[in-house]
């Protein structure tokens, strides 16, 4: 099985044609399974101009088929709808939703939501979320942690897949919480790695936080159960397709 992740920071930078042609061509060639996708815009109440719909069509124009779900989270920058998106190989045949935030106004920025999605042909969930910053004032990532933590099933395997906002290098705050509640972070159980950082310590959000790297692995695929990953491989980052966004994606390969 083969997982993406993608902050996309969709159309913010004006290269929305790119995004979509340079994310579908790789999603067709490296002929992902699943994949979750955060900061999908659209322009406010046009569905026409949804990125993960023009993802689809142009995958679609490649004869190659995904069943799509979008969940608008609340206005990004001002002029998007923003929120979280999944592309499954197979129907969806299941969806849940929650808000992680206490904050649910779809004007407030920090209004925090979770999106899920069960595939035909696999007993497992898979969530793609987008949560805030561990010592953010208002709606800390604790409280968010504990809130998406309700929220997934109990039995069944599980997979996060997301932007984060809690890097790996940082000691005794929200990476750490989840691997002590038990979660398995795909890159330390991969046999190879290529990449390691997933966004630069500058980018938006991150502007005056305390940071002692130029680099943060932010972007994660974590599992609720320790599981063989033959690889992990960071995309978009110039190397491995040209970078279409703020964030690179996050590949990974699972051995059922």
């Amino acid at each position: 099985m083969k997982l993406l992740t993608l902050n996309t920071h969709s159309l913010v930078d004006g290269r929305g044609e790119e995004q979509v042609s340079v994310l579908a061509e790789a999603i067709a060639a490296e002929g992902f399974d699943v994949v979750a996708l955060q900061e999908v815009n659209q322009n406010i109440g046009d569905k026409e101009s949804n990125f993960a719909a023009a993802v689809v069509s142009r995958l679609s124009e490649r004869g190659v088929r995904y069943d799509w779900r979008y969940l608008p989270v609340k206005i990004g920058y001002g002029r998007y709808d923003e929120g979280l998106a999944f592309l499954c190989r197979t129907p969806i045949k299941e969806v849940r939703s929650a808000y992680l935030t206490e904050r649910r106004s779809y004007e407030d920025w920090k209004t925090r939501m979770a999106l899920g999605v069960r595939c035909e042909g696999r007993d497992e969930w898979f969530f793609s979320i987008h949560t805030g910053w561990w010592k953010d004032p208002d709606e800390p990532f604790f409280d968010q942690w504990k809130r998406l933590s309700e929220l997934l099933p109990r039995r069944e395997r599980i997979w996060l897949m997301g932007d984060f906002n809690q890097p790996a290098e940082v000691r005794g705050e929200g990476y750490d919480l989840v691997r002590d509640a038990g979660w398995y972070d795909a890159y330390d159980l991969a046999e190879h790695r290529i990449g390691e950082g997933t966004a630069r310590a500058g980018i938006d959000g991150w502007h005056g936080r305390a940071v002692t790297c130029d680099w943060l692995r932010i972007d994660q695929i974590h599992s609720n159960r320790r599981v063989k990953i033959s690889s992990y491989r960071t995309l978009f980052d110039g190397v491995r397709y040209t970078a279409i966004s703020d964030h690179f994606g996050v590949a990974v390969t699972v051995e059922d």
